[in-house]
């Protein structure tokens, strides 16, 4: 346990380091980490072990000041200028991750630093919005809390990064019960735009897709499709852009995505995409997913 600030260095000190390595088979890999316009982990490098010495030899650790320092696991990642260390408890992480629960089983020797390559920030919101480590009394994390489009999106980047599948089903029921006011409230850039429909797509919740559906016709700009550039294409991915095309296709009106209110995105059980009107029968599409 970590309990007193001031104690905070020796308490590190003596945990043990070790290294985790992404499960990137199952991972999405469009766009960079670590940013809003893209939301989906790339493969990259894996992440590089640090030895425990680094913890006493100037290469300190700074625990994030909006949890409290409780747990026997700590997750440690780098942003520009610090190695900033977020303390979890092991058998919470552990249920909810294989990729943590295989390390830390072969881990006997005490508390644990996990070095991480995610950002700072991507961690600091996936603890907060699935409540993996505990909010310092009287901080924000106390107050009330409304998920932004970048949380949900940095939620998503861990999630599928790491493989959690019990925490990607609670993150498509979050999304999949937005109100129709979060997707109203968005702006018209292409990092928010990108961002939600790859969030509706990767989580495959037909109720967000249903709101982004309602809303395209402003977005018809952004996303004129004679008018995305080779780079865009290709972080849209190939499924993506022909959900575009074929939601243009079937839009009615004078202009693509005129009227798409009446559009809706399925997905089988093998995650196959399909764009119907709503009115299309249930009985004529047995393999859907209706949810």
């Amino acid at each position: 346990m970590l309990h007193k600030r001031k104690q905070s260095q020796d308490t590190l000190s003596s945990f043990g380091s070790l290294t985790i390595q992404p499960a990137t088979a199952n991972a999405r890999q469009h766009g960079r980490n670590g940013s809003l316009s893209s939301p989906l982990p790339s493969p990259g490098l894996p992440p590089t072990a640090t030895p425990s010495h680094a913890v006493e030899d100037g290469g300190s650790i700074k625990l994030h000041p909006e949890f409290q320092q409780e747990g026997n696991v700590l997750l440690a990642c780098k942003d520009a200028k610090h190695q900033v260390g977020f303390t979890v408890n092991g058998n919470l992480i552990a249920a909810v991750c294989p990729t943590f629960r295989d390390l830390l089983t072969t881990f006997k020797s005490g508390p644990a630093i996990v070095w991480l390559d995610d950002s700072v920030d991507d961690i600091r919101i996936f603890l907060r919005l699935f409540g993996l480590a505990t909010p310092v009394k009287g901080g924000m994390w106390e107050k009330s809390w409304e998920p932004t489009l970048y949380d949900y999106v940095a939620s998503l980047r861990v999630v599928e990064k790491y493989d959690m599948v019990l925490l990607r089903d609670v993150l498509h029921n979050k999304v999949s019960t937005l109100p129709d006011e979060f997707v109203d409230n968005m702006g018209h850039s292409k990092n928010e735009v990108f961002a939600i429909l790859h969030l509706a797509h990767v989580l495959q919740s037909r109720p967000l897709w249903e709101n982004i559906c309602s809303h395209m016709g402003r977005w018809r700009n952004t996303l004129d499709l004679h008018r995305l550039k080779d780079d865009e294409v290709e972080w849209l991915g190939p499924e993506l852009h022909a959900i575009l095309i074929a939601i243009a296709a079937m839009s009615m009106g004078s202009y693509p995505y005129a009227d798409t209110h009446n559009i809706r995105v399925h997905y089988d059980h093998d995650g196959k995409a399909s764009v119907v009107y709503a009115d299309y029968q249930k009985n004529k599409c047995p393999n859907c997913k209706h949810h």
